[in-house]
């Protein structure tokens, strides 16, 4: 609770702040008065200065409380995973009283006392825009590059972060408790996925593919085997070091230990073929688009039923071929620009960048610790 309490005051007295500098803004050059605007000059530096100051004070908040923040959120999402699995599984009175207990004052301690303060505090940084803009700049327009200047550096996006890449605020919070409860509440979601994988992708058989793109296909397979003998390797190290470990360790700790590992390696595996099976989607995708306007094969007919085919497009086609299926390729090109990402719980991006920051992180966190041990 120290914590809780810490951060959302933190964040509360640094919305009072932009509250005060947006209120001080809108007051500026009232008057025309030559007296008053030099008044209003010094203090329209004043509030440029100290919204300088707090925008830096937003960095120096990220950069104290972002790894501890981070070692919350995932706690608090962990647990509220095992709590709604209870509250989804148990038929006892007293177990479903105590899991409903603990989610609803999670849930409220995350809005409350974390993204509720960083929403509201975010929502008055963006309000100095507005701000300068309401007040009577045009009595005195020799002061517009400096209104310029101070709207300019309004505009950049703000964050509070946890962790370096996990926005702290309401869209992410109900984010994530949507994650929570939809993991036990909706079972049936794995089976769907992997069913509309068995019917729905194509078989390379289905596509005209070149020499160098069959070859590519046959890399990814053999890439793809050979990750499987490695974690079949790896595991198998594992759980001898688990087993020989046991002549030390009670039998009741064996048994967690591989209750918890066994989970994960199956979904590491899982995970990684749904992806690179996607991207072999993606390549046969890219192969029949380029030969969609084909001249020389196709005619209006079979375009027509090869676009209804086809979800996304790339500009390489001969598409000018065709030219009353223009609008049909901007509109497959408009499908092809939306930004896709891999996601964790809705909240953070699977991805090489994200990766890097988590052991980054992790190393600044293990450090700490070090720190902290040898006072």
């Amino acid at each position: 609770m120290s914590f809780d309490t810490l951060f959302m005051t933190t964040l509360n007295l640094t919305r009072i702040q932009f509250h005060i500098v947006n209120a001080q803004l809108k007051k500026l050059f009232t008057s025309k008065n030559e007296q008053n605007y030099i008044y209003d000059k010094k203090r329209m530096n004043l509030l440029a200065e100290h919204h300088g100051f707090l925008l830096r004070y937003i960095n120096d908040i990220n950069h104290t409380f972002s790894t501890p923040l981070l070692g919350y959120m995932a706690l608090l999402i962990f647990s509220l995973c095992l709590e709604m699995y209870n509250v989804s599984t148990s038929g006892s009175v007293e177990v479903l009283m105590g899991a409903a207990s603990y989610v609803l004052v999670a849930i409220w301690g995350l809005v409350a006392l974390f993204a509720l303060p960083a929403e509201m505090m975010l929502d008055e940084v963006y309000k100095i825009c507005d701000s300068i803009y309401s007040s009577a700049w045009y009595n005195h327009p020799k002061e517009k590059q400096t209104i310029l200047l101070i709207i300019a550096n309004a505009q950049k996006k703000m964050y509070v972060q946890a962790g370096k890449f996990v926005n702290v605020n309401l869209a992410t919070s109900l984010n994530g408790i949507q994650r929570s409860s939809g993991l036990y509440f909706n079972k049936s979601t794995l089976a769907i996925l992997i069913r509309r994988m068995e019917t729905d992708f194509w078989s390379p058989d289905d596509v005209p593919l070149s020499k160098e793109e069959k070859q590519f296909f046959a890399d990814t397979h053999q890439r793809l085997k050979t990750a499987f003998k490695m974690l079949i390797l790896f595991c198998s190290l594992n759980s001898g070091c688990a087993c020989f470990q046991t002549f030390f360790l009670p039998k009741n700790a064996f048994v967690m230990v591989f209750s918890i590992v066994v989970p994960i390696v199956s979904l590491d595996v899982m995970l990684m073929t749904i992806l690179v099976l996607t991207e072999l989607q993606f390549k046969l995708l890219n192969k029949e688009v380029e030969a969609v306007f084909d001249i020389d094969a196709a005619t209006d007919e079979n375009v027509d039923k090869r676009i209804n085919r086809i979800q996304n497009s790339a500009y390489f086609s001969r598409w000018y071929n065709y030219p009353k299926q223009a609008q049909s390729m901007m509109l497959m090109i408009s499908a092809a620009q939306r930004d896709v990402t891999i996601t964790a719980g809705g909240l953070i991006n699977i991805n090489l960048e994200t990766s890097l920051s988590t052991i980054k992180t992790m190393v600044s966190y293990c450090m700490f610790l070090q720190t902290m041990g040898n006072k």
